[in-house]
């Protein structure tokens, strides 16, 4: 982890992450392992023009000891000062960079009960902010860095050192940081995918059928008014930014109601550091109405059973095969690579982006074009070699979106 590397890293995350304007707040949310790279990302902040930086400290050990030791009446009785905190971002010019830096397997054995408790307390209290962040009234990035309990189990046979720096080489190549440009480079791949979704949302596309060998068989219906969006959003004030770095997807809000069929978990999902793996999913009218999984069918329960809207779908998104991240051939346990090395949806609250002049929508009228509504939004990959997804368009016409796992458009 050179200082040039780290540089550059906090470069890419601010300028083509979340593209912080002179004058600006900045929020970094930051586990405790990954403070270093926090104190260069504030340190070139400054350097870009911030106005202030306030690092949001993010403790997961000591959110472990909480879960073990208190009550779950305690537990989820959060603090006034907490909620007030968050909630006043909202009203000012802030972007936020998140960054994910944590061991897969801290929770596992722990209470899943009391777990999903705790998680969904948070989600209450801090819904408004996470709303006016799907909503991109603020604009944010999320962004990795190395943890070594995370490190180790992706190279287990390596010493910490090796592990961390393995764990790290890769992190910089899914962020571009190995091109002379990581900026100039993101602003080519978001050119690029942006052709694609335009050929999606120019399609008028009605409803689409994934289907491999793994048993997924299902057809996703999309809203009137969907848009497929790509790397580069606009926020409230038409100011680009990129919300994942890496991101590999094309995405969009199916219509909620509108889901029928089985679909089938391709890659492990690491939720809370438990695993759920091997899982499927049975949908009616957009419902789940069962699942199963092999693994972590409890972890996976509580998931959906979060409320009404985990029952269903609130993104899809659109990975191929052949793209960097799925090409290193490796199960990272973090959702962040992992879903950008495949095809997935998300279980729970759709992104109000995805419809078109939602800005001028009330919750309620979102609701009522199509989009889902939930605490949760939990994305899970289902891409495979083999996958095929076949487009129905609105004139009557079909057009293969994907065959063998990769872009036919």
């Amino acid at each position: 982890m050179t200082e040039n590397s780290m540089i550059k890293y906090a470069e890419t995350v601010l300028v083509s992450g979340v593209n912080i304007q002179k004058g600006q707040y900045l929020i970094i949310s930051c586990p405790i392992p990954a403070r270093e790279i926090a104190h260069v990302i504030a340190k070139t902040a400054y350097d870009l023009g911030a106005k202030r930086v306030y690092i949001d400290w993010r403790d997961f050990e000591f959110n472990k000891i909480r879960v073990e030791k208190e009550d779950v009446s305690d537990l989820t009785n959060l603090f006034d000062f907490e909620i007030e905190a968050r909630n006043s971002f909202i009203e000012k010019d802030v972007c936020r960079v998140a960054i994910v830096c944590e061991n897969p397997d801290l929770f596992v054995g722990v209470d899943p009960a009391k777990k999903d408790a705790y998680d969904r307390a948070m989600s209450v209290a801090f819904r408004p902010f996470m709303s006016a962040q799907m909503s991109n009234k603020i604009r944010w990035c999320v962004c990795a860095y190395p943890e070594k309990s995370w490190a180790k189990k992706l190279f287990p046979d390596l010493s910490d050192e090796d592990a961390m720096n393995n764990l790290w080489d890769m992190i910089c190549k899914a962020m571009r940081l190995d091109t002379p440009d990581p900026v100039k480079a993101w602003a080519d791949f978001a050119e690029k995918a942006q052709k694609r979704a335009d050929i999606l949302n120019n399609a008028k596309i009605d409803t689409l059928h994934y289907k491999n060998s793994l048993g997924t068989d299902l057809i996703v219906g999309m809203m009137e008014d969907s848009i497929w969006l790509s790397a580069k959003e606009l926020d409230k004030n038409g100011i680009p930014f990129i919300a994942n770095i890496p991101t590999e997807e094309i995405f969009s809000a199916p219509h909620r109601l509108r889901v029928d069929g089985t679909l089938c978990a391709s890659l492990p999902l690491s939720y809370g550091g438990n695993i759920i793996d091997g899982f499927t999913l049975k949908f009616e009218k957009g419902r789940i109405v069962s699942y199963s999984a092999k693994v972590g069918e409890e972890y996976l329960k509580n998931i959906i059973e979060t409320d009404e809207g985990s029952h269903y779908l609130g993104e899809i998104a659109l990975v191929q095969q052949d793209s960097p991240i799925s090409n290193m051939n490796t199960l990272f346990y973090e959702t962040l690579f992992d879903e950008n090395a495949s095809c997935h949806f998300a279980f729970g609250e759709g992104y109000p982006t995805c419809v078109k002049a939602s800005e001028t929508l009330s919750g309620k009228d979102l609701v009522d074009h199509g989009l889902n509504d939930s605490l949760q939004h939990v994305d899970f990959m289902v891409g495979t070699k083999d996958l095929e997804i076949t487009a129905y368009l609105k004139d009557g016409s079909t057009m293969i979106i994907m065959k063998d796992g990769n872009f036919v458009i």
